[in-house]
């Protein structure tokens, strides 16, 4: 795997492992946590998909 995928790849588990969590969340303090925790996860992965988008549009890649 090169080593531009690895930070997409890395934020991309970080949302499914918080999505798995909140599944399983049984307090609704734990949930509120969990959801808050995953949003900005969902922003972190979004940016770095933006990111890879526009480097790939402006070297000449496919987006």
């Amino acid at each position: 795997m090169r080593a531009a995928h690895l930070r997409p790849a890395a934020a991309l588990a970080e949302v499914e492992g918080l999505c798995a969590a909140l599944l399983r969340a049984s307090s609704s303090r734990r949930r509120r946590r969990l959801r808050a925790e995953l949003a900005h996860a969902a922003g972190r992965l979004a940016a770095l998909a933006a990111g890879a988008a526009w480097i790939n549009r402006y070297q000449g890649g496919k987006s």
